[in-house]
């Protein structure tokens, strides 16, 4: 969630952020991410973290 505020004027990458969330690259998987992003979209609401599709995430307030 830090990084997607700290990058809030642009849509981040699948992989940049698997690259700047898990330093272990062991960790780092789509479904990892996946499961990531579902868990703070139920704490911050759905439509907080939008899905940009084929390209990554961006957070809007």
């Amino acid at each position: 969630l830090e990084y997607l505020i700290k990058f809030n004027n642009r849509v981040v990458s699948h992989d940049e952020l698997k690259l700047n969330i898990w330093e272990d690259s062991f960790e780092a998987t789509d479904s990892a991410l996946k499961n990531l992003l579902n868990k703070l979209r139920k704490k911050v609401g759905k439509e907080s973290i939008l899905n940009i599709s084929g390209v990554g995430f961006r957070i809007q307030f």
